[in-house]
C-alpha cells in the first residue's frame, strides 16, 4: 500500500484550481483552512485541505455536506484535488467561535438554530460526530455549523426506518471526534446515531449557559472516565438564573443511556423554543435566593464616608406570594436616640442571620448584635469605645477596634481578648486560617492567636474570598489614579484587576462557603450584581440592576432606620 501523499500547504497568492489563496486561517481536525478568492464568480470562499489521500472517506464527506442546504450549516461549493490530496471549497463565514457564558435568551436563540441545523442533517441521514464550540461560528446572521469532515454518512434502507447502516470509514472501535465533546458510545467505539450528536449538543449548551465544560479532568483517561461514569453538576447549580425547565433539558441531553436522551433534534428544538417563549415573558432579574442573605450587607457598597445607607430590593422574581423581611435598626434599648451614631454600615454575619453595628448609649459607643428576625438587639459586654466591627468566618466571634487595640469577643457575650495594638479605625476581614487583614492608615496581616503583625500594601475595604487565600479589595490605579476592584492572593501577591468602580465591591456567594456567586456594587444610586467565580476569578455575563439605594433620614429626636425588603 502506497504511503499517503503529503498534506497540501498553500502559499498566499498561489492557485488551487480557479481559487487564489489569500491567507491561512488555521488548522482543523481534517486539515488546514484558507481564505481564498473564486476568480470565476468573484466571491470569497474557504478552502479546507485533507490530511491523507483523496479517498472514499473524503468523497463521502463531500457528498454528505453537499446534500445539506440550511441557513445555519456552512455550504459546500466545490471539491478538488492536488498531488493526490483533496480539498473542499466552502462558504466563507465571518464570525467568532461560540463561547460562553451567554445570557439565557441569547443561549436559547443560538441553541434553537443549532438544533434546527442538526435536525436538517439528521433527516438526510448525516451525523456531525464532532459538534463542539470550535465548529460553531457566531455571525451577524446567527450560527453556522462547520466541519462535517468527521460526519458519518448514513443510508436508510427501505425496511430500516429505525436502523442505520454506516459506511466503513474507520476501523472497528476507532474513536473519531474531539474527546471533551464525545458521547459515551463514541468513547467506547460503539455505533453512533443522532442521539450521539444530541449528547454533544448538550455539552455545548452546558458551556453556553455556564461558561464551563460539563466534564473536566487532568488527563484524557480521566476525561473519558468522567464522561462514561460521572454525572456533571446541574447547570442551575453553577448559574442560579437558569430556569428549571432549561436545566432539565440540558440534563436530559447528557443522559448516559441514549434511550433516555431527547430522541430527535426536532423534539429538542421544540423544547428550547417553548422555554424561550416563557423566558421572554419573564422579568429580567436575578434569582431571589442568591441574594436574600446579602441585601443588607451590600449596603456598604455606597455608604462609606456618607453615613449609613439603605438598599431596597426593587424587583419581583415571580408572581408567587412574596416573602417580606423587614429589618429595623432603631436605637437599641439603653442607647440615646439624640446621640445615635452609626460609625459604619452594619456588618452581616457569614450565615446572614445576625447584624453587628456600633451604637452609642450611656457607656459610649459599643458593639450591638441583632438577629434579622428580631426588632431588638443586645450590647456585647467589654466593647466600650468600639469604632469598627467585623465577623469571624464561623460567625461566633466579632472583631473590633477600641482604644488603639484590635480585639475579639464572643458575639453572644463574653470576655473580650486583646489581639494586638493597632492604630485605627479602618476596615478588616478575617479568614478561616486565623488571619486578619486590617486596613487603615497602614494595612496589616495579623495572626489572631499570636497577634503577630506583618505590613501589607495599602488597600481599602478588603474582604477574604471563600478560600481564605484571595482578598477582594479596592485600590487606586497608579497610572490613572482611578479606583479599581482587585483580587489578590495575599501570600504570593498575584493580582487580578476586576473592574473600575468608585464604590466598595462585595462578594455574595450562592450558598455559604460556595466559590460561585456574584460581585455586588453600587453605581449611580443603583445596586448592581455580576456573576463571579471566586475559584477561577472570572466575571461572566453582564451587570444586572438588583435594587435602588436611598439615604436614611436623620432628624433630631428621630431614629435612623435601615430596612431590608425582598
Amino acid at each position: 500500500m502506497s504511503p499517503d501523499p503529503p498534506e497540501i500547504r498553500f502559499a498566499s497568492g498561489s492557485m488551487a484550481g480557479p481559487y487564489r489563496i489569500v491567507e491561512r486561517l488555521g488548522a482543523g481536525g481534517m486539515g488546514e483552512v484558507y481564505r481564498a478568492q473564486d476568480t470565476r464568480l468573484n466571491r470569497t470562499v474557504a478552502i479546507k485541505t485533507l490530511k491523507g489521500r483523496f479517498s472514499e472517506r473524503f468523497e463521502l464527506e463531500a457528498r454528505a455536506i453537499s446534500a445539506l442546504n440550511h441557513p445555519h450549516i456552512c455550504t459546500l461549493y466545490d471539491i478538488g484535488s492536488q498531488d493526490g490530496s483533496g480539498y473542499l471549497v466552502m462558504e466563507y463565514v465571518e464570525g467568532e467561535p461560540l463561547k460562553g457564558p451567554l445570557r439565557i435568551g441569547e443561549a436559547l436563540r443560538l441553541g434553537i438554530q443549532i438544533a434546527g441545523a442538526l435536525e436538517a442533517a439528521h433527516e438526510k441521514g448525516i451525523l456531525h460526530r464532532d459538534l463542539k464550540p470550535g465548529n460553531i461560528l457566531v455571525s451577524k446572521g446567527g450560527v453556522k455549523l462547520l466541519d462535517f469532515g468527521l460526519a458519518k454518512f448514513v443510508q436508510l434502507g427501505p425496511h430500516q426506518d429505525n436502523a442505520t447502516v454506516t459506511a466503513p470509514l474507520t476501523g472497528v472501535g476507532q474513536i473519531i471526534g474531539t474527546l471533551a465533546y464525545m458521547s459515551p458510545e463514541q468513547i467506547e467505539g460503539k455505533p453512533a446515531d443522532a442521539r450521539s450528536d444530541i449528547f454533544s449538543f448538550g455539552l455545548v449548551l452546558y458551556e453556553m449557559l455556564t461558561g464551563r465544560r460539563a466534564f473536566e479532568a487532568a488527563s484524557n483517561t480521566g476525561l473519558m472516565a468522567a464522561i462514561l461514569k460521572e454525572e456533571p453538576r446541574s447547570p442551575a447549580s453553577l448559574e442560579p438564573s437558569i430556569p428549571p425547565s432549561l436545566d432539565r433539558t440540558v440534563s436530559k441531553c447528557l443522559a448516559k443511556d441514549p434511550a433516555r436522551r431527547w430522541q430527535t433534534a426536532a423534539d429538542l428544538g421544540d423544547e428550547l423554543e417553548w422555554i424561550a417563549k416563557g423566558e421572554s415573558a419573564a422579568p429580567r432579574a436575578l434569582p431571589r435566593r442568591a441574594f436574600l442573605p446579602w441585601v443588607a450587607g451590600a449596603a456598604v457598597a455606597g455608604a462609606a464616608g456618607a453615613g449609613a445607607a439603605v438598599w431596597t430590593w426593587g424587583r419581583k422574581i415571580a408572581p408567587a406570594p412574596t416573602a417580606v423581611i423587614r429589618l429595623q435598626l432603631a436605637p437599641p434599648a439603653g442607647a440615646w436616640p439624640q446621640r445615635q451614631i452609626e460609625r459604619q454600615s452594619p456588618a452581616l454575619s457569614p450565615a446572614g442571620n445576625l447584624v453587628a453595628r456600633i451604637a452609642t448609649g450611656e457607656r459610649g459607643p459599643m458593639v450591638w448584635v441583632q438577629r434579622l428576625d428580631s426588632l431588638t438587639g443586645h450590647a456585647v459586654p467589654g466593647t466600650e469605645g468600639a469604632t469598627m466591627v467585623f465577623w469571624s468566618p464561623d460567625g461566633r466571634s466579632i472583631g473590633f477596634w477600641a482604644g488603639g487595640k484590635l480585639k475579639k469577643a464572643p458575639a453572644e457575650g463574653g470576655t473580650p481578648l486583646r489581639i494586638c495594638d493597632l492604630p485605627g479605625p479602618g476596615s478588616a476581614t478575617w479568614n478561616q486560617n486565623g488571619v486578619i487583614l486590617a486596613s487603615g492608615r497602614t494595612s496589616w496581616l495579623i495572626t489572631v492567636n499570636s497577634g503577630a503583625k506583618t505590613p501589607w500594601k495599602q488597600v481599602s475595604w478588603p474582604k477574604f474570598l471563600p478560600d481564605g487565600k484571595h482578598v477582594l479589595y479596592m485600590s487606586r490605579d497608579p497610572k490613572t489614579g482611578g479606583k479599581w476592584a482587585y483580587v489578590e492572593e495575599y501570600s504570593s501577591g498575584r493580582q487580578t484587576a476586576l473592574m473600575h468602580t468608585d464604590t466598595q465591591v462585595v462578594f455574595a456567594a450562592d450558598q455559604p462557603g460556595s466559590s460561585r456567586g456574584y460581585l455586588v456594587w453600587g453605581r449611580n444610586a443603583t445596586l448592581l450584581a455580576q456573576r463571579f467565580d471566586a475559584e477561577t476569578l472570572r466575571l461572566s455575563g453582564e451587570p444586572v440592576p438588583i435594587g435602588k439605594r436611598f439615604r436614611s433620614s436623620r432628624t433630631a429626636g428621630r431614629s435612623s432606620t435601615h430596612r431590608r425588603e425582598s
